[in-house]
């Protein structure tokens, strides 16, 4: 049997759902990242984000809530969009 090891993009595709699960499961926003999250109730500077930046990059949970929050943007202005349509 040939197991196949993920890339590095694949890899992070995974941990990416798995920390929206994780976060979900929780009681956090659908879509959201725990590190979003986290980084929304604690500041991107807690001891957890400063744990995730050593194994990522520094700024990671600060990246993520930048991403979370342009996603936010992005999905209220559909929304009032497709309520306006006829």
């Amino acid at each position: 049997m040939d197991r196949t090891v993920p890339t590095g993009a694949a890899m992070l595709r995974i941990l990416g759902r798995l920390s929206r699960v994780l976060n979900r499961a929780l009681g956090g926003k659908p879509g959201q990242t725990l590190c979003a999250r986290i980084a929304v109730e604690r500041g991107t500077q807690c001891r957890f984000c400063r744990l995730v930046g050593w194994f990522t990059s520094p700024n990671h949970c600060a990246d993520e809530l930048a991403r979370w929050n342009r996603r936010g943007t992005a999905a209220s202005q559909r929304v009032r969009k497709l309520r306006n349509h006829p």
